[in-house]
This record gives C-alpha cells, sequence and structure tokens, in this order.
C-alpha cells in the first residue's frame, strides 16, 4: 500500500541522516548546482551559487554522484514537488552527455481534481473502485481479471478513454471521481550501468563510462524498471543502486590523491549561462513561460501519443524556447535571489521537455507506460532498445539507441525474455 511505502522512505531518510552524523558528514546548505565541470572528457567537479551570500564555489571532486530526482514540474499537473525541475538531467545534456528513455514517463491514475494531490493506489487495493459519469465500474471492460488493480499505466488510459469518449464526471465531463491526469515517475534518466557510473554510449562503446560522474535514484536509467514501474519500486532502487554507487566510488577514489589538472576555462560555459539568465532584461515572466511549456506537455505528450500531437508538440515547444530570449529577471542581486532561481530551473526544464516529445515521437510503438494510438502494439523486433537524446548546442536534439540487457552478470543467456503483459 502506498502509506506503507511513505512510512517505509521516511524511515530510510532518517536512518541516513542519522549515518551522515555518524560519520561527520558536511553538508553544504541552500548551495544551487548550477553545472558539472567537464574538462577533456572527464568530470572534475560541480560549479555551485551559495544563497545565503551570493559567492560562487568551485568544488572539486574525483566522483561526482548526481542524486537530483526528476523532472515532473515539466507538466502542467503533476504530484511531484516544485523542486523536482530535472536540473541533473539538463547538466547532463549541457555536459554533451545522452538522456535514456525519456519518452517512458509514467502517469499516476489517481489524485484529487484541481489540486494535484496524490491519493493512493491503497485505496483501490482496500476494495476502493472506479466509476465514470454514468456510474459504471468501467475498468470490467479494460483489465476484466485484475479490474481496479492493474497497473498503473493500464488504468490511466482507461480513465483518460473514458473522459475523451465523453464519459467523465462533473459539468466540463473532464475527471473519472477524483481523477485528473497526474505524473508521477521518469523511467528514463542519464544513462548508469550497474554500479551507478554513467554512460555516453558511441556506436563502437555502448557501454562506455565517464570517469568521475555518478547518478543515481530518479535521475539514473539504470533500468531496471523497464518501460513501467510498479508502486514502490522506486525505494528500491535508491537502496540497491545507492549503495553499489557509494562500493564502487570506495574502490575508485583513491583517499588523499591530488585532483587533476583542470583547465583555466573550464568553468566558463556554466559562469557564462549563469550570467546570461541572471541579466535577460525581455518583458516574460519566468512564470508565464513555464506555464506555456507546461501547458504545451500536457496537452501533446500526457498518457496518449501520436505523431501528429507530438509534432504540434515540438512546434508549440520551438516557441516556448524562442521567448526565453525575451525572459525577464527583474532581480539583479545573488543573495536569496529566488526570481533567478526559477529562471535557471526553467532553463533546465525546456531543455529536457524538448528531449522526452523527440523521444516520444522517436519510439514508434507501445510499450509499458508510453503508449501510441498510431502504433498500439509493442514491437520487439525493432523497438528492444534504448532510446537516447543528445542536445546539440543549438537547443536541436539528436537521437540514438543502445542495446537492453536481458541476462544478469552469471548467465549470457536471457534471463528474463520479454513477454506480453496481459490482464
Amino acid at each position: 500500500m502506498q502509506w506503507k511505502r511513505y512510512r517505509t522512505g521516511h524511515a530510510m531518510l532518517h536512518t541516513l541522516y542519522q549515518q551522515c552524523l555518524k560519520h561527520n558528514a558536511e553538508f553544504f546548505i541552500e548551495y544551487i548546482v548550477l553545472d558539472l565541470i567537464i574538462d577533456e572528457g572527464q568530470c572534475r567537479g560541480v560549479l555551485a551559487w551559495r544563497l545565503e551570500d551570493g559567492t560562487l564555489h568551485l568544488f572539486r571532486a574525483q566522483i561526482v554522484v548526481l542524486a537530483t530526482g526528476g523532472g515532473g514540474r515539466a507538466y502542467f499537473s503533476t504530484t511531484q514537488a516544485h523542486i523536482c525541475t530535472g536540473d541533473g538531467y539538463a547538466m547532463a545534456l549541457r555536459a554533451g552527455l545522452p538522456l535514456q528513455d525519456m519518452e517512458f514517463i509514467q502517469f499516476h491514475p489517481t489524485g484529487i481534481y484541481g489540486a494535484g494531490c496524490l491519493i493512493t493506489e491503497g485505496s483501490r487495493g482496500e476494495g476502493g473502485y472506479l466509476t465514470n459519469g454514468e456510474g459504471e465500474r468501467f475498468m470490467e471492460r479494460y483489465a476484466p481479471a485484475t479490474k481496479d488493480l492493474a497497473s498503473r499505466d493500464v488504468v490511466a488510459r482507461a480513465m483518460a478513454i473514458e473522459i475523451r469518449e465523453g464519459r467523465g464526471c462533473g459539468p466540463q465531463s473532464d475527471h473519472i471521481l477524483l481523477h485528473l491526469e497526474h505524473l508521477d515517475y521518469n523511467m528514463g534518466g542519464i544513462p548508469t550501468n550497474f554500479h551507478g557510473e554513467v554512460l555516453n554510449p558511441t556506436g563502437d562503446d555502448p557501454e562506455r563510462v565517464v570517469p568521475g560522474l555518478m547518478a543515481i535514484g530518479e535521475a539514473a536509467c539504470v533500468s531496471v524498471h523497464g518501460a513501467n514501474r510498479l508502486g514502490t519500486n522506486s525505494l528500491l532502487d535508491l537502496v540497491v543502486f545507492g549503495r553499489a554507487a557509494a562500493r564502487r566510488a570506495a574502490e575508485i577514489v583513491e583517499p588523499g590523491a591530488p585532483h587533476g589538472f583542470l583547465g583555466p576555462s573550464a568553468t566558463d560555459p556554466a559562469i557564462v549561462r549563469f550570467d546570461r539568465v541572471r541579466h535577460a532584461k525581455g518583458r516574460l515572466k519566468t512564470g508565464e513561460i513555464r506555464v506555456a511549456m507546461q501547458r504545451a506537455m500536457q496537452d501533446h505528450c500526457s498518457v496518449f501519443r501520436t505523431a501528429h500531437v507530438l509534432e504540434q508538440g515540438l512546434r508549440a515547444m520551438k516557441a516556448v524556447t524562442d521567448t526565453l530570449i525575451d525572459l525577464a529577471v527583474t532581480d539583479r542581486s545573488l543573495i536569496w535571489n529566488t526570481d533567478l532561481v526559477e529562471a535557471l530551473e526553467l532553463d533546465n526544464l525546456i531543455g529536457q521537455a524538448a528531449v522526452i516529445l523527440h523521444s516520444a515521437l522517436y519510439r514508434t510503438e507501445s510499450r509499458g507506460a508510453h503508449a501510441r494510438e498510431d502504433y498500439p502494439g509493442r514491437d520487439d523486433r525493432s523497438w528492444l532498445k534504448h532510446t537516447l537524446a543528445w542536445q546539440n548546442g543549438d537547443g536541436g536534439v539528436r537521437l540514438g539507441n543502445r542495446p537492453v540487457h536481458l541476462h544478469t552478470l552469471s548467465n549470457e543467456v536471457q534471463a528474463f525474455p520479454p513477454a506480453e503483459r496481459v490482464y
């Protein structure tokens, strides 16, 4: 049940904090990381802005671990926190690294209409059920065996169909009981291996590691969830691969070793971007551009997708991106400048929103959380592979792919052959 998931997460949080105190971990509070510092193909650290006094800080490191969460705020209606602006995704894109499987976005089926607050799936597990505007228990049509206990993506799509076909509830027929589609979790993210090491695949080496850089949690895509995720599995992801990354870092890092040479211009791109946003003198406030981006994503890359709708979304996102030149940041200070923080987060979100749209258009099949009405079937022959998306310097997106691993380390034969999902 969902409440158990949150209780478990709360216990994990306290345990982690206690261990940090035990090992005298040093915390840097109210620092905003601006960008990764990549020099000669290796991650050398990060550049951060301290809100308390307005200073910029270069953190040198042998290993940087990104644990920055997801980017749900790219959508208008989302249960994710306001801080989930995908900063780690954007930093990886600006560093020339790809994002993987960004089209696989899970929409949580139940939430409070108009407010965006999540309602636990445990409410259905305890006997709750869904009805449409005609009072019908419609899930029997979509999942005759499991009905209201079907997986999130199946329930979310069934609800969207009922609303679209005019069987929704309320004056606008736009919800099912207390539901409006809510974004919950990204299956995609920064590609990593099972050690948590970030990958920058090439045609010759699809498992090429970026030295000095790791990612865990929702920022990462180690891809044990495939194209869909069961409830509570995000906590398992954090525990298993957080520990794996720590063990790998302990193997790699040599205590007391000096940092490598850092070129004198290594921080220039991060500072140039920071100053560009800080001194923006246009007419449009951050909130205006952000809402336009979120509505474009909600309207064109939601539960169901088609090529036509996604192409419209790309045009809408291009128009939103073009308005960034007219961004207005009225506060030029460096101390507690929340106007600038929100503008930087918007800049992060817009890049990954374009990647999501391009990736969804690229994958011409339906798989897991990715539902293409013009390609309703799953195509293992052509699409049993990961989508990769790089962002060009001009904001364009380059697409590619890498193989999916369906075997364990000890068994090179497929240990988990793909099978059809049936309900």
